[in-house]
């Protein structure tokens, strides 16, 4: 069975984004609020790639985009940005790649999430290396219907790399 629509979640968040950040003026505490829901968003768009909605689960992955890219430059510091974005633009590329079998799309995000995902990460419940090798695996699969075999060669390997380490 397909995931549950994740409407009224996103719903509830906004509602909840918009009341507490008319609590404060605090620009943290906004910048915190505005990541959660991008997070919001980015999970929904999963749950939307998972239900077989390939076009709303581009519509909330370009909403996550829009509010954890900007928000990014100021977390920079913090070990789970640059993955997060990484895991979103992957997420963008794979609806492309399964969704539409549209590689060439698909690629244009995964260069995207490549330069984040070949960055070093600790693990975390999100940046699990064996999941982080998977996303590789499958953009390097895009890369070699594309034509560009050689991507997809090393962004297999640095996959299988990290598979292997999580076994």
């Amino acid at each position: 069975t397909p995931p549950i629509d994740p409407q009224l979640w996103i719903l509830e968040a906004e509602q909840t984004a918009s009341e507490l950040s008319e609590s404060t003026d605090d620009p943290l505490v906004l910048s915190q609020i505005d990541w959660q829901l991008g997070l919001v968003y980015f999970h929904s768009a999963q749950i939307e790639y998972h239900r077989g909605n390939p076009a709303e689960a581009l519509r909330l992955g370009s909403q996550a985009d829009e509010k954890l890219a900007e928000l990014a430059f100021d977390r920079d510091e913090l070990p789970d940005t640059s993955y997060v974005l990484g895991d979103l633009y992957f997420q963008m590329g794979a609806v492309h790649a399964v969704h539409y079998e549209d590689h060439e799309a698909a690629c244009e995000w995964y260069g995207q999430a490549a330069e984040k995902l070949l960055q070093p990460v600790p693990v975390t419940t999100l940046a699990a290396p064996g999941r982080h090798g998977d996303a590789l695996v499958s953009m390097g699969v895009s890369y070699w219907h594309t034509g560009r075999q050689q991507r997809g060669i090393e962004l297999t390997q640095a996959g299988v790399d990290l598979i292997e380490q999580a076994v």
